[in-house]
């Protein structure tokens, strides 16, 4: 018997590993934990998860709400019809009516600044607290020079489109650099670093093209 011709083994191509995807850190951060200690007795039903589960159903239907919406199908759907999410609905009763009378304002004005929808955020957050103060932000706005502050900020940055233009050089003046937002607490503004309120600032705006309210992002931010 003759001996083969040793054939040494063909080296197996190991299969190249897929890129590691690095995570958005706006995507990845999380927003700080509900505090239930500064939440009311009467109140806590609304950080339950089965409330959280209709007030992010609530907010999907929200999301059809555009300036070009038909008014009166908003007041119909929204404020009077608010007892199709029986959950909302006990919120606002609970609150004394305080959403109903947001979203009625809302109804009424096709250009509210989008900053409103922070409320949307907060019944989802399940954030009682958050759900009053955006509310009453909503209730007390008024469109002038001072109070249109934010949503000024929001139309100079981004333009009047959903995609983010900040074409802003990092040594030109910014006319808003060191003032605080009508919408943030000057308690919580003084927090914030001198050298960081530029970029607070933008944040903040970023913020409310998705419907955070001011306070929540800069609270996210202090916290890091």
């Amino acid at each position: 018997m003759t001996d083969l011709p040793f054939t040494p083994p063909v080296p197996t191509k190991k299969p190249r590993p897929m890129p590691k995807l690095k995570k958005d850190a706006a995507h990845s951060a999380t927003m700080p934990a509900i505090d239930l200690t500064t939440v009311p007795d009467d109140l806590l039903f609304m950080t339950h998860e089965g409330f959280k589960d209709q007030a992010r159903e609530f907010a999907r239907h929200l999301d059809f709400v555009q300036p070009s919406s038909d008014r009166d199908w908003v007041q119909r759907r929204f404020v009077d019809g608010l007892g199709t999410w029986s959950q909302i609905e006990r919120a606002d009763e609970a609150l004394g009516g305080l959403i109903s009378e947001a979203l009625s304002i809302v109804a009424e004005n096709p250009h509210f600044p989008p900053w409103w929808r922070s409320i949307a955020v907060s019944l989802a957050r399940g954030n009682p607290n958050g759900v009053i103060r955006s509310c009453k932000d909503v209730i007390a706005y008024k469109r002038t020079s001072q109070t249109s502050f934010t949503a000024d900020i929001v139309d100079k940055i981004f333009g009047d489109s959903k995609n983010v233009r900040l074409n802003i050089a990092s040594d030109e003046p910014l006319d808003f650099d060191v003032e605080c937002p009508p919408s943030l607490p000057i308690e919580l503004w003084d927090r914030i670093p001198r050298e960081q309120r530029r970029e607070a600032i933008i944040s903040m705006a970023q913020g409310l093209r998705r419907g955070i309210h001011p306070i929540d992002t800069v609270e996210k931010l202090i916290l890091k």
